[in-house]
C-alpha cells in the first residue's frame, strides 16, 4: 500500500427516482466524467441511464475521500457487494464487482471511435475548467463546510421529493438479507474510518422524528 492519499469513493443516483447507479473509485474530476461521455460511454448500462437522464446531471456524492488507491479499491467493492449489481439482482450498472479501476474495462473499437469523434477539436475554456475545479474541490474537500439555513432547507425539499420505488427497495432488501459475513466486516471496516457524525448529539425532537420515519417506512415496505 502506497502513502498517496488522493483518492475517493463516490455514487451516482438515478435523478428520477434517486436511487443508487453507480459506485466508483477516482481522483481529480472522475466522478464528473461519466455525462461527458453520454452515450459513448463505455459502460453500456450506464450509457443507457445517462440517455434516460436527457441532458440532466446525475446526482452524485463523494462518500469516502483522502485514501490510498488500495483503500479506496476495498471501499468500492464492498459497497458494490452491499447494494448489489444489475446483473445479480441489484440497482448499480457497475460491470464488475469492483477493485480494478477504469483500467480493468475493455473497451471496445467503436466504443473508442465514438469517444474519438466526441472529443475531436472540442476546445475547453479557462472558465469551464475553473467551474469543474471549483465543484471537485467543493464536493471532495470541503465536507466540513457550514451550510446556510437557506441551504439546508433546499437540501431538504429535494431529498423529500427523492422517492424510491417499491421494487427498488424490494431489492435493496434482498441483498441486505444475502450479505456474507466477509462483506459484512468490510462494511464495518469502512463505517468505522468515517467520521463525520462521530460526536454529534441529536436532539429528542430529531430522534422523534427518525422514529416516525422509519416506523412510516415500515409500513409501506413491499412483502
Amino acid at each position: 500500500m502506497n502513502g498517496d492519499d488522493r483518492f475517493y469513493v463516490y455514487v451516482l443516483f438515478r435523478p428520477w427516482d434517486g436511487s443508487p447507479c453507480y459506485i466508483g473509485k477516482g481522483c481529480k474530476s472522475r466522478m464528473g466524467d461519466h455525462e461527458r461521455y453520454g452515450e459513448a460511454h463505455y459502460n453500456s448500462h450506464l450509457a443507457a441511464i445517462i440517455k434516460k437522464a436527457a441532458g440532466r446531471e446525475l446526482p452524485k456524492i463523494v462518500i469516502r475521500s483522502r485514501l490510498t488507491e488500495d483503500e479506496a479499491f476495498e471501499i468500492e467493492k464492498a459497497f458494490i457487494a452491499a447494494i448489489g449489481r444489475k446483473s445479480c439482482g441489484g440497482p448499480l450498472a457497475n460491470q464488475t464487482d469492483g477493485g480494478d479501476g477504469p483500467s480493468g474495462c475493455i473497451v471496445s473499437k467503436q466504443t473508442r471511435e465514438k469517444l474519438s469523434r466526441l472529443h475531436s477539436g472540442r476546445v475547453v475554456s479557462e472558465e469551464t475548467r475553473q467551474k469543474h475545479r471549483e465543484r471537485m474541490m467543493g464536493n471532495i474537500f470541503n465536507l466540513g463546510k457550514t451550510r446556510g439555513e437557506e441551504t439546508k432547507k433546499k437540501i431538504s425539499e429535494a431529498n423529500r421529493e427523492r422517492k424510491v420505488s417499491p421494487e427498488t427497495r424490494a431489492k435493496i432488501a434482498i441483498n441486505s438479507k444475502n450479505r456474507s459475513a466477509e462483506t459484512r466486516a468490510k462494511m464495518s471496516a469502512a463505517a468505522k474510518g468515517h467520521k463525520r457524525g462521530l460526536g454529534r448529539v441529536v436532539s429528542v425532537e430529531t430522534r422523534a422524528k427518525i422514529s416516525a420515519s422509519k416506523r412510516k417506512a415500515n409500513l409501506h415496505a413491499p412483502l
